[in-house]
Order: structure tokens, then sequence, then C-alpha cells
């Protein structure tokens, strides 16, 4: 979100807007210059579907459509990283199917493009990586008593109230673990650790968005960054 702070910094020539485009693979740098920072004013991400199936016959039966959704990883999970911030987004790839009354098939066409405003602030080169979404195993489960949680009706409760309703615990489904303590995707770092208290994929081989997955032009990822660079740093700047 582009401030009035911003906009006078800008017309002070301290400040210069710019864009980044991402895309096409699954890992996009932008480095910085020293003695600045970027903030990142808004993103826009573009939906898409990768996988070797593009099209769903005549017969659109539900398990039709559901096996479709499975070949062509219908959820994309975004993480903007650096030394100042780690963010992560995620996205549910709407898509459109279009008749072809010659082939007697559904063509899918990628949906609208999700707009987001962002204040995120980096002093070192940024990673915007992307991987898919991935299957999870699921376990009904109190929330435990140390979590922030109310009985009901206000909230599920947690373990020791009088009124709890289990809720549902997600898992990596390659591995089957659930020896997390919430509700958390990410079982390759302590539990107590701030990121695993979000709804997130690991980045590893099932999640990799590989090249033989993107042969079309809508089948990869393209994210518009938009932000501002700013002379100096942020600790002297006022910001």
């Amino acid at each position: 979100m582009l401030t009035s702070k911003l906009e006078n910094l800008i017309w002070e020539g301290k400040a210069f807007p710019k864009t980044f485009c991402v895309g096409n693979t699954q890992k996009h740098v932008l480095n910085i210059q020293p003695d600045r920072f970027i903030i990142i004013t808004d993103i826009l991400y573009f939906p898409f579907f990768a996988g070797y199936n593009q099209e769903i016959n005549l017969d659109v039966s539900f398990g039709n459509i559901l096996d479709w959704v499975k070949k062509n990883h219908i959820s994309t999970q975004l993480t903007i990283l650096g030394e100042k911030n780690f963010n992560r987004f995620q996205f549910r790839n709407n898509v459109n199917f279009v008749f072809d009354d010659q082939d007697l098939t559904y063509l899918p066409i990628p949906g609208q493009p999700t707009f987001l405003n962002t204040y995120l602030i980096h002093t070192t080169g940024v990673s915007f990586t992307f991987s898919f979404g991935s299957p999870w195993n699921n376990l009904n489960g109190n929330t435990l008593p140390e979590s922030t949680g109310f009985s009901a009706p206000i909230d599920y409760g947690k373990d020791g109230d009088s009124d709890v309703f289990p809720v549902t615990q997600i898992g990596d489904l390659s591995t089957a673990d659930f020896t997390f303590t919430n509700y958390y995707g990410r079982n390759d770092i302590p539990a107590n650790f701030p990121a695993t208290q979000e709804l997130a994929y690991s980045v590893d081989s099932t999640t990799n968005i590989t090249s033989d997955l993107r042969p079309y032009g809508n089948s990869h990822p393209i994210l518009q960054v938009s932000y501002v660079e700013i002379l100096g740093s942020p600790n002297n700047i006022g910001l």
C-alpha cells in the first residue's frame, strides 16, 4: 500500500517506485543495492494450473473434476522471505472451463488475478518462492490447554474446558506426522516456533513446481510486484 509518507519521499527524490515481475520458475530473487531498502506495497497474483492433464472430457462427473484438480495442483503457496521479513501467502487457483464443441472437451482457462495490498520491508535480497499445496492427513483433536481458546459457544474450547469440540488437525501426508502441538503443516521445525501456528506446506520434492509440469503458457505462476526503493535505512528514515 502506497502511503502518504512514501509519496512524500518519492516527490522529494528520496524514493523510487519500481516493479518486479516474478514467474515461470519456482524462485526469483530481487537484489537490493547497498544503503537502500525497499517496501513492497502490493502484489498481483495470476492463477495457473500445472500438470499434464489440460482438458476434461465431455463426461463432467464429480470424480472427473476431482481427478483433474488432483493432477493440476489447484493450490499454490507463495513465500516472500529475506533477513527482515518472512511472509507466506496461500492461493486457491480459480479456473474457468470453456467447451470445445469440436473435440467435445472442456478447456480450462485461468481465472481473474488476486490483488493484495502489502507493506513488507526488506533490507537485503528478497526471495519469491512458489510451491504447490499438498494433500494432508486429517485427525480430530482438542486444542491444547496452553493455547488461546474459549469454551463454546464463543469458540471450540480447549483441553480442560467444560465445552470442547474437536477441531481438525492437519499433518504431512508423506510422513503421517501428527507430533506437532497445534494446527500447522511444517513438521521439520520445532512446534513452538511461531511460523508453525499457520497453514504452511513444506517445500520438498512433492511440492516442487518442476519444469515438466510447466509446458504451457498458463501452467506457470506469475506475480507482479510493486515496491518502493528508498535511500538510507529504515532505522533512520522515520517510517
